[in-house]
């Protein structure tokens, strides 16, 4: 197919529906040859139409106005499919994308004609029979009602209803958020599957639009989110446990100077999701060293409260849970975002987390959006699926030595026999666990010990050595980033 795709956002390449509209092409580029052209409508010189109607009288066809649209215009004629891809601006279309479908005018006749259900039109002059039409569009609403029946009237009349597919998808804005990555991609997948199946079909089918149609977040929290993000105080906003009102003295107005921190902590509080908690409340502070401020956040069974400073620590909240971290801010963003991995900037001192600890190996999907599962977009293939679906398990690093330390001193030669057994079985126990590169390790060194008792090295010499073994496995361990037995607590 011909294909002509039409930025219609001011931001361009950095456009929220520019993404979608990318998968969506990457889907037509798998399943068959196309030539696409990428137009950034706001980077071409487009004027208004005149309204001259010259293109009708002097000039049939063709615009008088000298500028990119001399060059589109053919290019739309030839096209087997035009995307048009645009947030929604005022319930419309952003103002050059409309300047560019103004300017439209000379593909049509200006005789008027009467279509089959009544209404009046003006007929084509050239043939766009062979044209197809993709609508692709994203808003800051957690909802289409009343914001999209406008557009969509107006490109079924346009283009032809029955020639004409759409991809609208509410909060867009989350797109541009790295925290929810995970679940736009999730969306970004089923965009895929939109273009290729409309490479096929012409179309996109009613149960694929059904999977497109869930909102990416719970209309609720996002738009708790969307408040926040702007740093601005709202009508109604709750900054504290009930026994006030008004923002906290420590945690300034959201969008004031000199704490970048205050938008992420009320966004951190919209997505909060109490499930992971299991109905449990925990208080979590958060000391940004470089910004010199601490904010907390309760979290309760059904919401989290970002605590004003004057506000009484509820009754539930005991030392037992309660954590704090003390981290500059910008290692904590680069978290967030997933720049960062969590486990291993602990390891690497870059912040220090006191208090109760099970809190922080429930920070994954702790601030991710209510009813959140997270999962990764690209699902691998079946044959490696479950092999990352496994975790490890230190009862791995541990077995295989115990037949050496139980009956070494007894019988050098039940030794053997039941270290081999033991090596056999922990084998098998790869089926459900992940064997990584310290239960590699291990085998690799219990082996060598079970070949040297087989060839008759004293037991008083070989004990000695496979407790030295294993303390030394643990201990070169701890030069690298993540020591042993951390390793197991972070997949944990």
């Amino acid at each position: 197919m011909n294909v002509v795709a039409l930025n219609g956002s001011p931001r361009g390449k950095n456009s929220n529906t520019w993404k979608i509209t990318e998968a969506f092409l990457e889907g037509l580029e798998s399943a068959g040859e196309h030539t696409i052209t990428r137009v950034d409508v706001y980077k071409q010189k487009i004027e208004e139409c005149h309204g001259c109607f010259a293109c009708w009288k002097d000039t049939p066809g063709v615009c008088v106005i000298m500028d990119d649209m001399q060059d589109l215009l053919p290019r739309i004629i030839e096209a087997d499919l035009v995307i048009w891809s645009f947030p929604l601006y005022y319930y419309s279309l952003p103002s050059k994308l409309k300047a560019f479908m103004d300017r439209l005018l000379p593909l049509n006749l200006p005789f008027m004609e009467e279509t089959s259900d009544g209404s009046i039109t003006h007929p084509r002059r050239f043939d766009l029979s062979h044209q197809h039409t993709v609508l692709i569009s994203t808003c800051g609403f957690a909802s289409t009602k009343n914001n999209y029946e406008a557009i969509e009237a107006q490109f079924a009349i346009a283009f032809g209803k029955d020639r004409l597919s759409k991809i609208i998808c509410p909060e867009g804005e989350l797109f541009s958020i790295p925290e929810l990555r995970t679940r736009t991609n999730e969306y970004l997948s089923l965009v895929r599957r939109a273009g290729s199946e409309y490479t096929e079909h012409l179309g996109i089918s009613e149960a694929l639009q059904a999977e497109l149609e869930p909102l990416i977040l719970p209309a609720e929290t996002y738009n708790k989110l969307a408040d926040a993000s702007w740093g601005l105080p709202g009508p109604g906003t709750k900054t504290d446990t009930g026994t006030g009102e008004g923002y906290s003295t420590n945690v300034p107005d959201p969008g004031a100077t000199g704490d970048p921190s205050a938008v992420l902590i009320r966004q951190m509080a919209a997505l909060y999701s109490p499930a992971k908690l299991g109905g449990k409340e925990a208080l979590l502070e958060l000391n940004f060293t470089d910004l010199g401020v601490t904010h907390r956040l309760f979290l309760g069974a059904r919401e989290c409260t970002v605590l004003d400073g004057e506000a009484p620590i509820p009754a539930s909240v005991s030392a037992l849970n309660s954590t704090r971290v003390e981290t500059p801010f910008t290692v904590w963003k680069q978290i967030s975002q997933g720049e960062l991995d969590g486990a291993r900037a602990m390891m690497e001192g870059k912040y220090k987390v006191l208090g109760n600890f099970d809190l922080m190996l429930k920070m994954d999907g702790l601030f991710s959006g209510p009813g959140s599962s997270p999962s990764t977009t690209e699902r691998p293939p079946a044959a490696s699926r479950d092999n990352t679906a496994k975790k490890p398990t230190m009862a791995l690093v541990i077995l295989p030595w115990m037949p050496l330390w139980i009956a070494l001193p007894i019988s050098p030669v039940a030794a053997v026999y039941a270290t081999l057994a033991t090596l056999a079985l922990c084998q098998l126990a790869g089926f459900k666990w992940k064997l990584g590169r310290h239960e590699r390790i291990t085998f690799a060194l219990v082996t060598i010990f079970a070949a040297a008792a087989a060839a008759g090295v004293p037991a008083g010499i070989l004990l000695p050595l496979t407790y030295l073994a294993f303390g030394a496995h643990w201990l070169i361990s701890c030069l690298g980033p993540v020591p042993l037995t951390a390793d197991y607590s972070k997949a944990a």
